[in-house]
């Protein structure tokens, strides 16, 4: 019991700063070549995961979207490996599929991920209005949908711009947050 309740009020201000900076050096390389998005995205990932997990223990919402970061990183990437090994046949069409899905479920990380911030933020009374950081899950997913429509409608240069304001957004708000959790952090 002890234990769980170093957890809690464990500091979170050194990994939620690197999750942030994995987020902006993800944002500068999206403007490189595709290559080099891939492998930077790969190992941003990764340094994700890491500090993901580390938080998993301060509350219920950040174990969560351990788990479900993990899984949904298997689905993306197994399932896409294994579609390019299926070249040609149906089940490519089936991994691609599965790949979509493990998709889906990144995206229910990271509703539990915010969702968790916000958790943390009224339970730890950080100077944070509740339910901003909240609005870093909506903008990317509202952003996913119009960034898919409109690239589909061919207007890729309206989509990158949407792509732009809404990283942008976010992570002025996450800085937000970070901000908070160090003042909250010195104070105590």
């Amino acid at each position: 019991m002890e234990e769980n309740l170093e957890g809690i009020q464990r500091p979170v201000y050194r990994n939620l700063r690197i999750i942030w900076q994995v987020q902006v050096i993800g944002f500068v390389f999206s403007f490189f070549d595709n290559i080099l998005v891939t492998v930077a995205g790969i190992v941003l990932l990764i340094v994700r995961i890491v500090q993901v997990r580390a938080l998993a223990d301060v509350s219920d919402g950040m174990a969560r979207a351990y788990r479900v970061l993990i899984t949904g990183l298997a689905l993306t990437v197994g399932c896409s490996l294994l579609g390019l090994l299926a070249f040609g046949s149906i089940l490519s069409v089936i991994f691609a599929l599965a790949a979509l899905a493990g998709a889906i479920v990144l995206l229910v990380a990271d509703y539990y991920f915010f969702f968790g911030l916000d958790d943390l933020a009224a339970l730890r009374g950080y100077a944070y209005p509740q339910g901003r950081i909240k609005r870093c899950f909506w903008l990317s997913l509202i952003g996913g949908v119009v960034v898919g429509i409109t690239e589909q409608l061919g207007a890729a240069w309206f989509a990158e711009a949407c792509n732009i304001v809404i990283t942008v957004i976010t992570l002025v708000l996450l800085w937000q947050y970070l901000e908070a959790v160090k003042q909250a952090e010195q104070n105590a």
